[in-house]
């Protein structure tokens, strides 16, 4: 994950340690008794923790490890290399994208694409970015990166881990029906 999806992750646990902080500060300043202090401080303190534990950055290995897939708060990473050449991943892609009801399909093209996920209970929807790299050969590299719809997002639940699955699976299933049998 980039220092950037890392540092957005991080927001609300920067946020409650200075909220600790002022409310420190001013309890001591007004003069409240110890415990108080001590309650106020901890109540954002405990939030910063839980936060913490909700952005961590987590790594997801595919299956026979194909691909990985990783994340860190709301947002989640993925990358797959495909044996079907850049030029023709683009209709195999779309015709994934069609068979997956959770995910809609706003761009695409022999570069990349742009998908929508649908809120559910998770989260409030994702933007998936999807970029096509020729690979060795007649292969393609295909990276996706899930980000959540609302910025203010801190945790998607694991849907973006999901989302990225699903489609990872869906694709190598299309491109190996399109593929002749040997």
């Amino acid at each position: 994950m980039s220092e950037r999806h890392n540092m957005k992750s991080r927001w609300p646990v920067l946020l409650f340690v200075v909220a600790a902080l002022i409310l420190l500060l001013f309890g001591i300043w007004i003069e409240l008794p110890g415990w108080l202090i001590a309650v106020m401080v901890l109540v954002p303190l405990s939030l910063a923790v839980f936060f913490l534990f909700l952005g961590r950055h987590r790594r997801d290995p595919g299956p026979a490890d194909k691909y990985e897939i990783s994340s860190a708060g709301a947002h989640s990473e993925g990358h797959l290399e495909l044996n079907i050449p850049t030029v023709q991943l683009e209709p195999a892609f779309r015709a994934t994208v069609a068979t997956i009801p959770r995910l809609q399909l706003r761009a695409c093209s022999a570069a990349g694409a742009e998908i929508d996920a649908a809120l559910n209970w998770k989260t409030w929807g994702l933007i998936m970015s999807a970029e096509f790299q020729p690979a060795n050969g007649n292969r393609t590299h295909i990276s996706v990166i899930t980000r959540p719809r609302l910025t203010a997002t801190v945790t998607d639940w694991g849907q973006g881990r999901s989302d990225i699955h699903s489609l990872f699976e869906a694709l190598e299933r299309q491109v190996a029906i399109g593929q002749p049998q040997r």
